[in-house]
């Protein structure tokens, strides 16, 4: 997509790394939009430079060695609430998302996902300008009915006035209203806004409430036209005091364009992650129809562990195909299909009972991967140990839980494995210079783990996982910026 842009604005980045800043930059400028910029990285620099370089928007990370974004968009909004914020960072989860956008942060990215920053950017711009062009019509409507009616009417921005205390009636719409919901004047203002959108009534008192009680002033609806056709839509949304009753004065943006771009681009995600498992199948297909040729075991078991390996992550792929979410999966659901395509797999003469306690838990595609081999050479190498000496009933109980790290008191992931069995030592537990002790600590280092085996209370192999890494590289990022 090229976006273009009128004029050059500048850009006030708080950033610690130069070169994603500079990465940023090069994005921006290669989707078309005009921009200069300054870097800073302390508290101190960034209010000299918001007094001094004017900036037209901020975009920030959100945690850095010595600031944070938060912090640096309520210094910011005191400075000037209109000048747009964004949060750029390498990773956020959905609580600190959620406490961005309700400190009033225009938007936030993730690195993985620099491709959205152009759109991001012009839009926040466009809201800020939006928003401010909104208070001023606030304020001309207390002081001229005259004025406020000029304003309104020939706004070429969607707006409305309605009564939140009457189920959202609407009280006065302007002509670009009209025209973009296909009724005529006389017949929108007897209209209610709950027979618009596509929310049901509850939902939408509570939305009209959370807006006069400005908790909340951004909605994203889908409304309902003269025409049947229902389309997204952005509303901007605040009280506005006439005759010493409240309304609510709302802006509405049609982005079903947006919408639409969106759609397609998870079309076309889920394809590729499609198309990716598809190949990952047939090669190790290809590799179990070779193995049949092999009269050598120890090169047939090679074959074996590398087709494991290759399934393990086209499992993964899978999931994300079939994900409402293309950037996180299910890790509980991934763990349950690897495991029981594991046992499926291995020859056994004693099949052991899966037992499983899963909590819910979403993860990443760069974490998925690495940690689905690890959990997959351990499970391998643990149903090796099963021998038909275990005469009594084999199980395995399995879990998956968060909990905090024992050393830095932040959350973890936590992957259990408890046989019913006595386990000597596993081979990737050794620490040897074995193919496959090496791979596995390698990839124990990628996903910041640890591994222990543990017998206080039974059998018990613990892989722990801190939080997923912050520089992400998704394949989303990948072929964004080709």
């Amino acid at each position: 997509m090229n976006l273009q842009t009128k004029q050059s604005f500048k850009i006030l980045f708080v950033e610690d790394v130069a070169e994603d800043a500079e990465i940023a930059v090069r994005k921006l400028r290669r989707d078309g939009l005009d921009c200069t910029y300054q870097r800073v990285d302390t508290e101190t620099e960034f209010r000299k430079a918001l007094a001094t370089q004017k900036p037209d928007i901020v975009i920030a990370d959100y945690s850095m060695p010595i600031f944070d974004g938060l912090t640096a968009f309520k210094i910011c909004h005191e400075h000037d609430p209109y000048i747009p914020f964004i949060i750029l960072t390498g990773s956020i989860n959905e609580d600190t998302a959620v406490a961005c956008m309700k400190a009033g942060a225009n938007d936030y990215v993730l690195k993985d996902n620099i491709n959205r920053l152009s759109l991001a950017v012009q839009e926040a711009i466009e809201r800020k300008k939006l928003e401010k062009k909104a208070r001023l019509q606030e304020l001309q409507l207390r002081q001229s009915e005259e004025r406020y009616r000029s304003i309104f009417t020939n706004s070429t921005a969607i707006m409305m006035i309605i009564d939140p205390n009457q189920d959202g009636q609407i009280v006065d719409a302007n002509k670009a209203a009209e025209d973009f919901y296909g009724w005529g004047k006389e017949e929108l203002l007897r209209k209610k806004i709950i027979e618009i959108n596509c929310l049901s009534p509850e939902e939408v008192k509570t939305r009209m409430e959370e807006a006069k009680q400005k908790q909340v002033n951004y909605f994203n609806f889908r409304h309902k036209t003269a025409s049947g056709l229902e389309k997204d839509v952005e509303v901007h949304s605040g009280p506005v005091q006439f005759s010493g009753k409240i309304y609510l004065f709302s802006v509405i943006h049609d982005i079903s364009r947006r919408k639409k771009a969106e759609q397609e681009r998870d079309i076309l995600f889920k394809e590729l992650h499609h198309r990716v498992k598809n190949n990952m199948q047939i090669i190790s297909s290809l590799l179990n129809l070779s193995i049949y040729e092999i009269n050598d075991e120890k090169i047939a078991k090679k074959l074996k562990d590398i087709s494991r390996r290759i399934e393990s992550m086209a499992i993964v792929h899978e999931q994300f195909y079939e994900s409402p979410h293309l950037s996180v999966i299910q890790f509980n659901m991934y763990l349950q299909n690897l495991y029981q395509y594991i046992l499926s797999e291995t020859e056994l003469e004693v099949q052991p009972e899966l037992v499983f306690d899963f909590t819910p838990i979403t993860v990443d595609l760069d974490f998925a991967i690495p940690a689905g081999l690890l959990i997959s050479e351990l499970f391998s190498e643990l149903l090796d140990t099963i021998t038909t000496e275990n005469t009594t009933k084999v199980t395995i109980h399995l879990t998956l839980k968060k909990n905090l790290c024992d050393n830095n008191n932040q959350e973890c992931i936590i992957v259990e494995f408890m046989p019913s069995w006595y386990v000597h030592s596993l081979p990737c537990l050794t620490n040897s210079q074995d193919i496959n002790a090496v791979l596995f600590y390698n990839l124990l280092e990628q996903v910041h783990g640890h591994v222990a085996q543990n017998r206080e209370s039974g059998e018990r192999i613990i892989l722990q996982f801190e939080s997923p890494p912050k520089e992400s590289r998704r394949l989303e990022s990948l072929l964004n910026n080709q």
